[in-house]
């Protein structure tokens, strides 16, 4: 059996950790007291606080 490409299982990885990401992501929009979601497993700094602040300003157009 050959061992894996690293880039190719490198590629995949990210994919993955991608799309995980935006399902966090998705389940802190959803969550109308803005809590749901693991979103620090994902994203740190200014990436996590913009995805914070996107999902209260949703939050407060919507209601």
């Amino acid at each position: 059996m050959t061992p894996a490409d690293p880039v190719e299982a490198a590629r995949k990885e990210a994919i993955a950790t991608y799309l995980s990401h935006w399902k966090e992501v998705e389940k802190r929009y959803a969550d109308k007291a803005g809590k749901a979601g693991d979103l620090k497993k994902y994203a740190a700094s200014a990436a996590l606080s913009q995805v914070e602040t996107d999902a209260e300003n949703m939050r407060k157009r919507t209601s």
